[in-house]
């Protein structure tokens, strides 16, 4: 803390919590999260779940390779009860920072192939945050008689 903080941790607490609040940031979590959305019309409803099925296993696995994504594409292209589908993608944590966009199913499958080599190191997802009563330059000025 710096000395000014510990003046007024001192002679104003009232001043420093509204100042300063309850906690500081001591570091960050890193990391990198994909979310895909997809959305698909079916022309009937009892071969939903036999498509649901066999899109879910498309893509288990997926984190080991990026080979995994073409099997979902194909999926979806045999498959001869949807109509259409489209994808919602949202990414954290890489070099575009957040982005929310909708796209076709062979754009998201791209995107996913491209997380992959861009996501690695990852970036601050959240901050860690500690209370200050924890922090030794609290503990010290709390406990200086002179306060």
């Amino acid at each position: 803390m710096t000395e000014k903080a510990k003046n007024l941790l001192c002679n104003d607490p009232a001043a420093f919590k509204r100042d300063y609040g309850d906690y500081y940031v001591t570091g960050y979590e890193m990391g990198a999260s994909l979310s895909i959305e997809l959305r698909s019309k079916s022309l009937t409803e009892s071969k939903e779940e036999a498509v649901s099925a066999a899109i879910e296993a498309s893509w288990s696995g997926f984190g080991a390779t990026v080979e995994g994504a073409a099997s979902f594409k194909d999926t979806l292209a045999e498959s001869t009860t949807l109509t259409s589908s489209n994808a919602r993608v949202v990414m954290e944590g890489n070099d575009k920072g957040k982005t929310v966009e909708s796209m076709d199913v062979d754009h998201a499958e791209k995107e996913l192939v491209n997380f992959a080599k861009i996501g690695k190191n990852g970036k601050e997802l959240t901050a860690v945050l500690v209370n200050y009563d924890t922090h030794r330059d609290w503990i010290e000025t709390k406990s200086d008689p002179k306060c």
